[in-house]
């Protein structure tokens, strides 16, 4: 009896200590790095060779929306990250949370990337009549393995410094915003402050964190997106794209396209439309020059747009001028002297010489005489002897 158990008491016992370890309870320590949470799988290692790009934007006092009225907020924004290469990018974008904070995750490293920064206002910046222009602002940046490139910027309607308040989004004559923004990446860290005319395509810095824009940093910037064309040119590289003309017939116009001669230009917020023309005023039948590039897949962008003049084919203008020197040759010239020594339009010849006794008209017809050719002066003097 004692001996059964002896028995039955060993097998509770391990049953107990097999228990307790399976539970949790044994001793001995954890696996290195500690056991992961009950349900979740442990996070996966970055990409080799890229870098974390995060950071925030925060638009003020500027409309967000497509048509006015709309005001929406900065989850309507966008940021993505532009090859310089490319100019257009379609690499994934992300919208910004509610206070603006956004992250693009790990992207792969480069020593230049432009984080873009974009959303649609409806106000007319350019004055070409269109009811909303998307702003694009491009940040310069160094994305490095391993590091975290950051960018805290704002977008604000410009006001002067001496202006009491900022003027109301809704003003028609609003043509300026200010960009500022703070970045920090492998290649540094920088306070950036500049103003973007729309109407005028031109890019202004704060170079000495006063407040004030100096017009000796002036420079052109035709996309308005913050990047001078000068500098938009460095970026590029080594890569360009074909560019194309044509001129002619406008023969369709969409939404944001132009049919020229057959070929479609897209419309964006880079198309430079010159001596005051406006993209709504554009017609089937207008005649139009037309600037543009091809990017890969073949679609075409139009860099610049401008109205030709129709020439009159009536015969006037320049056709009549050149009429008017040909009767002036027929009614002066070289030709009346011969024709005054032939006879054929004498009756000019015949008036000079009825006046030739006169002494004063004879002193005018000396001087004429001496303009003359030798033949034309003998040939006269034989007529007035005859006569």
């Amino acid at each position: 009896m004692s001996k059964i158990f002896s028995i039955t008491v060993f097998a509770a016992l391990a049953l107990l200590v097999f228990l307790a370890i399976s539970c949790g309870g044994g001793g001995g320590n954890p696996p290195p790095g500690g056991n992961p949470p009950t349900g979740t799988n442990p996070p996966p290692p970055p990409p080799a060779n890229s870098g974390i790009v995060q950071g925030t934007l925060a638009v003020e006092n500027i409309p967000i929306g497509d048509a006015p009225g709309d005001t929406g907020d900065v989850t309507r924004a966008t940021v993505k990250i532009i090859d310089p290469s490319e100019e257009i990018g379609d690499l994934p974008m992300t919208a910004p949370a509610p206070d603006g904070r956004f992250d693009l995750g790990y992207v792969p490293a480069a020593n230049l990337k432009y984080v873009n920064l974009n959303f649609n206002t409806p106000i007319d910046l350019r004055g070409v009549g269109v009811v909303s222009t998307p702003i694009s602002i491009n940040v310069p940046a160094q994305i490095a393995a391993g590091t975290t490139t950051r960018i805290n910027a704002a977008v604000r309607q410009y006001a002067p410094p001496a202006t009491a308040s900022l003027r109301s989004p809704s003003t028609e004559d609003v043509t300026t915003i200010e960009v500022e923004y703070d970045y920090t990446g492998p290649d540094g860290a920088r306070h950036v402050k500049f103003i973007i005319n729309y109407r005028l395509g031109k890019l202004t810095f704060d170079t000495t964190g006063s407040g004030s824009y100096d017009d000796e940093t002036e420079l052109e910037d035709d996309n308005c997106d913050g990047v001078s064309n000068e500098r938009e040119v460095e970026d590029r590289e080594h890569r360009e794209y074909e560019d194309t003309e044509e001129e002619g017939t406008v023969q369709s116009v969409g939404q944001n396209t132009l049919t020229v001669n057959g070929v479609e230009f897209t419309i964006d917020e880079r198309t430079s439309l010159k001596d005051g023309l406006k993209f709504t005023n554009l017609k089937a039948g207008d005649i139009v020059k037309v600037q543009g590039y091809i990017v890969p897949g073949g679609k075409i962008y139009a860099k610049e747009i401008e109205r030709e003049e129709v020439e009159d084919e009536s015969g006037g203008g320049d056709d009549d001028g050149t009429d008017g020197e040909d009767d002036g040759t027929e009614g002066g010239g070289d030709e009346p002297d011969d024709d005054g020594t032939g006879g054929g339009a004498g009756d000019g010849g015949d008036d000079g010489d009825d006046s030739g006794d006169d002494p004063d008209d004879d002193s005018d017809d000396d001087s004429d005489d001496d303009s003359d050719d030798d033949s034309d002066e003998e040939s006269d003097d034989d007529s007035d002897d005859e006569l």
